[in-house]
């Protein structure tokens, strides 16, 4: 029989797992704008929000190779991840 979420314990921890994920990326983002700020728009608000420029950067440095290096090290995002 197939449980996937039907199990109230496994909906929990993919939801705990989810928002952790999702605090992670923000806060990759956040410290991205720290480093290399964007221009904001005439309405005042960033082209990119936290959460997507986080999670390109973030992907982009899981998955860098010799031929196509990331614009920050792996390293760096798990670093942000340790309090």
């Amino acid at each position: 029989m197939y449980k996937a979420l039907t199990t109230p314990d496994r909906l929990d921890n993919l939801i705990v797992m989810l928002a952790i994920a999702s605090a992670w990326v923000h806060l990759i983002g956040e410290w991205v704008y720290e480093q290399r700020s964007l221009k904001t728009k005439k309405h005042s608000y960033a082209p990119v929000s936290f959460f997507t420029r986080g999670l390109s950067y973030l992907r982009t440095a899981i998955l860098a190779t010799d031929d196509k290096p990331a614009k920050i090290p792996l390293a760096s995002c798990l670093h942000l991840s340790s309090p």
